[in-house]
Protein backbone atom coordinates (compact mmCIF):
# COMPACT_ATOMS: atom_id res chain seq x y z
CA UNK A 1 0.00 0.00 0.00
CA UNK A 2 2.86 2.07 0.64
CA UNK A 3 4.01 2.40 -3.06
CA UNK A 4 0.56 3.15 -4.20
CA UNK A 5 0.30 6.93 -2.22
CA UNK A 6 3.05 8.81 -4.29
CA UNK A 7 1.60 7.19 -7.68
CA UNK A 8 -2.50 8.58 -6.27
CA UNK A 9 -0.48 11.78 -5.29
CA UNK A 10 1.09 12.34 -9.01
CA UNK A 11 -2.52 11.13 -10.23
CA UNK A 12 -3.88 13.91 -8.20
CA UNK A 13 -1.92 16.22 -9.06
CA UNK A 14 -2.54 15.71 -12.46
CA UNK A 15 -6.20 15.03 -12.32
CA UNK A 16 -6.87 18.52 -10.39
CA UNK A 17 -4.07 20.57 -12.87
CA UNK A 18 -6.63 19.11 -15.84
CA UNK A 19 -9.30 20.55 -13.94
CA UNK A 20 -8.12 24.24 -13.19
CA UNK A 21 -6.80 24.57 -17.05
CA UNK A 22 -10.49 23.19 -18.27
CA UNK A 23 -11.85 25.76 -16.24
CA UNK A 24 -9.27 28.94 -17.08
CA UNK A 25 -9.96 27.97 -20.58
CA UNK A 26 -13.67 28.08 -20.56
CA UNK A 27 -13.85 31.63 -18.60
CA UNK A 28 -10.98 32.60 -21.24
CA UNK A 29 -13.71 31.41 -23.99
CA UNK A 30 -16.22 33.32 -22.33
CA UNK A 31 -14.49 36.36 -21.83
CA UNK A 32 -13.75 36.43 -25.15
CA UNK A 33 -17.75 36.33 -26.24
CA UNK A 34 -18.30 39.11 -24.10
CA UNK A 35 -18.88 42.29 -26.11
CA UNK A 36 -16.99 45.23 -25.07
CA UNK A 37 -19.22 48.07 -22.76
CA UNK A 38 -18.86 51.15 -24.42
CA UNK A 39 -21.32 54.08 -23.22
CA UNK A 40 -22.76 55.15 -26.67
CA UNK A 41 -21.23 58.40 -27.49
CA UNK A 42 -23.09 61.54 -26.29
CA UNK A 43 -24.49 64.41 -28.75
CA UNK A 44 -22.92 67.21 -26.68
CA UNK A 45 -19.37 66.00 -26.96
CA UNK A 46 -19.28 67.25 -30.55
CA UNK A 47 -20.09 70.59 -28.93
CA UNK A 48 -18.20 70.87 -26.41
CA UNK A 49 -15.43 69.84 -28.27
CA UNK A 50 -16.07 72.68 -31.03
CA UNK A 51 -16.85 75.02 -27.91
CA UNK A 52 -13.52 73.90 -26.52
CA UNK A 53 -11.78 74.57 -30.29
CA UNK A 54 -12.55 78.11 -30.26
CA UNK A 55 -11.72 78.97 -27.38
CA UNK A 56 -8.46 77.82 -27.98
CA UNK A 57 -8.48 79.73 -31.30
CA UNK A 58 -9.07 83.04 -28.68
CA UNK A 59 -6.24 81.96 -26.24
CA UNK A 60 -3.93 81.24 -29.31
CA UNK A 61 -5.00 84.91 -30.50
CA UNK A 62 -4.51 86.10 -27.06
CA UNK A 63 -1.36 85.04 -26.77
CA UNK A 64 -0.14 86.68 -30.02
CA UNK A 65 -1.64 90.26 -29.02
CA UNK A 66 0.52 90.00 -26.07
CA UNK A 67 3.58 89.26 -27.38
CA UNK A 68 2.98 91.79 -30.06
CA UNK A 69 1.88 94.07 -27.27
CA UNK A 70 5.31 93.14 -25.31
CA UNK A 71 7.21 93.66 -28.04
CA UNK A 72 5.99 97.80 -28.96
CA UNK A 73 6.30 98.54 -24.96
CA UNK A 74 8.50 96.19 -23.08
CA UNK A 75 6.18 94.89 -21.38
CA UNK A 76 3.14 92.98 -21.75
CA UNK A 77 0.19 94.52 -19.48
CA UNK A 78 -0.32 98.14 -17.99
CA UNK A 79 1.76 98.99 -14.90
CA UNK A 80 -0.35 99.30 -11.41
CA UNK A 81 -1.84 102.27 -11.75
CA UNK A 82 -1.65 103.03 -15.03
CA UNK A 83 -4.96 102.77 -17.28
CA UNK A 84 -5.57 100.94 -20.36
CA UNK A 85 -6.35 103.17 -23.35
CA UNK A 86 -6.96 102.49 -27.20
CA UNK A 87 -3.99 102.08 -28.85
CA UNK A 88 -2.10 104.81 -30.26
CA UNK A 89 -3.59 107.23 -27.06
CA UNK A 90 -0.39 108.03 -24.83
CA UNK A 91 -1.65 108.19 -20.89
Amino acid sequence: MEPAIPVMAVIGAIAASVIVVRFATAFAKRLERRPPTVSPTDPAIGELRDALDAMQERLDFLERALVAQRNQSGRALPAAGERAGPPGETP
